[in-house]
């Protein structure tokens, strides 16, 4: 018996000209998709990069022992670190704990 007959015939190559059909009828459904998706996401994706920030003056009247900053950094938790000449301030958004700086312990 012949192979063919028992596994049956192998599928044709698909033409150049039938592939164009099927990659056109494939963007007629997926276009109308992509703009409907951007139309709906799009302000989404605008108000999220819009930001508001605020900023409170930090100084001497607030808590810190100096008002001339030497060094600043941020913790991932949020935790403002600022180091001055009297010492360190370790500030959590509310409020300031102070690490003094002793001369005698280096």
């Amino acid at each position: 018996m012949n192979a063919l007959a028992t596994t049956g015939s192998p599928r044709p190559a698909m033409s150049g000209m039938q592939t164009a059909c099927r990659f056109r009828q494939l963007v007629r459904l997926l276009a109308p998709c992509l703009l409907i998706g951007l139309m709906v996401l799009g302000p989404l994706a605008a108000s999220a990069i819009e930001r508001d920030y605020f900023f409170d003056r930090l100084d001497n009247e607030r808590g810190l022992l100096q008002n001339s900053i030497q060094a600043l950094a941020q913790t991932r938790d949020g935790t403002m670190w600022i180091g001055t000449q009297a010492g360190l301030h370790q500030f959590d958004g509310y409020r300031f704990k102070v690490y003094e700086h002793d001369p005698d312990d280096p």
